[in-house]
């Protein structure tokens, strides 16, 4: 039985070799890629994101939510007041640890 695991993890590290002739291509990476460019307010994704699929359903789907659910609703008013404007981007990690 050791001799078979043995064989198994030997043929699975030999799978991973890529042999003595392999040679890393060359390959040439541009300065800028052409859809990172910055908006003139600073924001990278358009506030209706979704419209950029060009799906109509999706684009319904959107907005039966926004329309139906209150609470996205207020969060994309742009009158929202701004003591409330933390809430758009608040996220909250914790860590802990027990033994």
């Amino acid at each position: 039985m050791r001799r078979a695991a043995a064989a198994c993890a030997a043929l699975a590290l030999a799978a991973c070799t890529v042999g003595p002739d392999y040679s890393r291509p060359d390959v040439t990476l541009p300065e800028h890629y052409p859809e990172a460019s910055t908006a003139a307010d600073g924001n990278l994704v358009p506030p209706e994101w979704w419209r950029l699929y060009g799906d109509p359903l999706l684009d319904e789907l959107v907005g039966a939510t926004l329309t139906g659910n209150a609470d996205l609703a207020r969060l994309n008013d742009p009158d929202l007041p701004l003591q409330h404007a933390t809430l758009k981007s608040t996220l909250v990690i914790r860590e802990s640890s027990r033994r």
